[in-house]
């Protein structure tokens, strides 16, 4: 037992009590299953799009830009519904000379476009508001490698410094009056600007480590002690086991 990852909040309430264990597990099973059973059509589908809608309006602030999240997903879906009709067999809505773009074609894409903003949002709601040092250790605890986890939690700590560094790089262009252009000098400054990101990032790394190492750091972080599972946590499983065993089951 142990003190929790991560202060309540009111924005949180429904999920900060849930040990991260549980939260890192039932985030994949649940995505998978919107995903992958094919029982989710029509009416239970869209049932269980707006649970995930609800699920991450309860903590909605604390999810870090999902607008721009939402908006990667249904470019894809957007992409996938002016495609995919084209080529399935069925009752033409219309046609551009041989081609028709069918109704069971554009009703897939909108399944799989259902599916995917599913999956998306029970993985913001549900991975999205965990603090990054909760996530690491609790996957660490469920059998990922020490390294990879310790790995993990440095390339998400660290890649807004390297965008960071890669902003004021631009400027630094920008107040040369650089334009990009499909030409041999914007592809040596391109190469010359990638090069100077990699160079830094090392050498950036380089310090890091001294620091970590300054500290005491002898490859492995004290991980923050779990929650350990509560009475909340094993009505959740309950709940969250019956919703998935009905989605597959009604898929038979």
């Amino acid at each position: 037992m142990g003190e929790p990852l991560e202060p309540p909040s009111q924005a949180d309430a429904a999920f900060h009590g849930l040990d991260p264990r549980m939260r890192v597990a039932a985030a994949f099973v649940f995505s998978f299953t919107a995903v992958l059973a094919p029982a989710w059509q029509g009416v239970a589908l869209m049932a269980a799009f707006a649970l995930a809608l609800f699920m991450l309006g309860r903590c909605w602030a604390r999810v870090h830009r999902p607008w721009r999240r939402l908006a990667a997903v249904n470019l894809f879906a957007a992409m996938l519904l002016a495609i995919l009709p084209w080529g399935v067999s069925g009752r033409a809505l219309f046609s551009v000379g041989d081609w028709n773009y069918s109704a069971e074609g554009a009703a897939q894409a909108a399944v799989i476009a259902l599916r995917a903003n599913t999956a998306v949002l029970l993985l913001m709601a549900l991975l999205g508001t965990m603090a990054l040092p909760a996530l690491c250790a609790a996957l660490s605890r469920m059998g990922m490698p020490r390294r990879l986890a310790l790995l993990t939690f440095l390339t998400v700590r660290y890649l807004a410094v390297f965008e960071q560094e890669m902003e004021r790089m631009r400027r630094t262009l920008r107040a040369r009056c650089f334009e990009a252009r499909f030409n041999p000098h914007t592809l040596r400054v391109t190469g010359v600007l990638v090069g100077n990101l990699l160079m830094r990032g090392f050498d950036r790394s380089e310090r890091v480590l001294a620091a970590m190492k300054c500290r005491g750091f002898q490859g492995r972080f004290p991980w923050p002690a779990p929650v350990g599972l509560r009475r909340w946590d094993w009505v959740f499983a309950a709940v969250g086991g019956a919703w998935t065993a009905l989605a597959w089951w009604t898929s038979l």
